[in-house]
């Protein structure tokens, strides 16, 4: 039968994707929607971004712009072009010979293939939330949660706020980054593999953005800080 899963994030949504479901580069497996954004300045204050890391959006560098995103990912079912939902718009390099700070990517997505809440499962059936617009930055044992494809919504708590972190990539090679945000749950993982490219907001009713979750290992969830991710793609929540 294969894996069989609890009322996962990995379903086709539609008619409009929200953030906290399966995505990826049509060469991919599959990642998160983190958010539904826009950009600073022209041309693109006027398109509708989806945010997610370079790894999910643009094949770790292996990319081109205007290369298909899928909904839900590749490893999900998604196929193209039937389940195209945007373009790859903007990515920001992965280093692999010095220093890395952000992990991130940007789709130009049709504006009615998503929707900018933030999804979860309640007896089976997709709710909804709002993100807020105005990011915070991090402090130890900041209480977050988060929606990702392979955990859904988890809470949790920030242990560190600025700590270096050597990640490995699928195609074998090594990444260092620097002001990594850590993070435990509160009851179990905070995440597993496939919730990359989830945004990551206070647990409280304002749910402000405060990471982008792009790792983790040996219980422990690492997220880029998000004014970061906002200033190297040139972005703004809506």
């Amino acid at each position: 039968m294969g894996i069989i899963d609890a009322q996962p994030h990995r379903f086709r949504a539609r008619p409009e994707a929200p953030a906290g479901v399966s995505v990826g580069h049509e060469k991919v497996t599959a990642g998160t929607i983190g958010a539904i954004v826009t950009g600073r300045s022209a041309p693109r204050d006027k398109r509708m971004l989806m945010l997610s890391n370079n790894h999910v959006l643009a094949n770790v560098n292996d990319a081109a712009y205007g290369d298909a995103i899928l909904q839900p990912g590749p490893m999900d079912g998604g196929v193209n072009p039937a389940d195209q939902v945007g373009v790859l718009d903007r990515f920001v390099t992965l280093n692999f010979d010095g220093t890395n700070y952000v992990d991130c990517a940007t789709a130009w997505c049709w504006p009615d293939r998503v929707r900018p809440e933030q999804v979860y499962l309640s007896g089976g059936n997709p709710q909804y939330f709002l993100m807020g617009s105005e990011p915070i930055l991090p402090t130890v044992n900041m209480a977050v949660t988060k929606s990702g494809r392979t955990t859904q919504v988890t809470t949790g708590r920030i242990t560190g706020v600025s700590g270096p972190t050597n990640v490995r990539y699928a195609n074998g090679r090594t990444a260092h980054f620097e002001e990594v945000i850590s993070i435990t749950g509160f009851t179990g993982a905070f995440s597993a593999g496939g919730d990359s490219g989830s945004c990551i907001v206070t647990h409280d009713t304002a749910h402000r953005p405060v990471g982008l979750l792009f790792a983790g290992g040996f219980g422990v969830t690492f997220a880029i800080r998000i004014d970061r991710v906002l200033d190297a793609l040139d972005i703004r929540f809506l």
